[in-house]
């Protein structure tokens, strides 16, 4: 699935300057059940998203998503 980097500009496509928020907007027509693998470039250390959308209020939002950053741990 495409997400549009609204926040940046849509010739931003780099996965740590993607918004929380433009993550939500492109999940809302999704089937539930879904899985949602997140790059782990797109949140800081505190789970946070560039745009200041924490990772828990992405989840709420997604309520009927699984959310998985991609390989947390594995950041070097």
């Amino acid at each position: 699935m495409h997400v549009e980097n609204r926040y940046f500009g849509d010739t931003v496509t780099i996965a740590g300057l993607l918004g929380g928020r433009d993550i939500i907007d492109a999940l809302q027509n999704t089937e539930s059940g879904d899985l949602v693998v997140l790059p782990a470039e797109a949140l800081n250390a505190d789970d946070i998203f560039i745009d200041d959308v924490p990772m828990d209020e992405s989840e709420r939002h997604l309520h009927q998503h699984r959310s998985i950053p991609d390989m947390r741990s594995q950041r070097r």
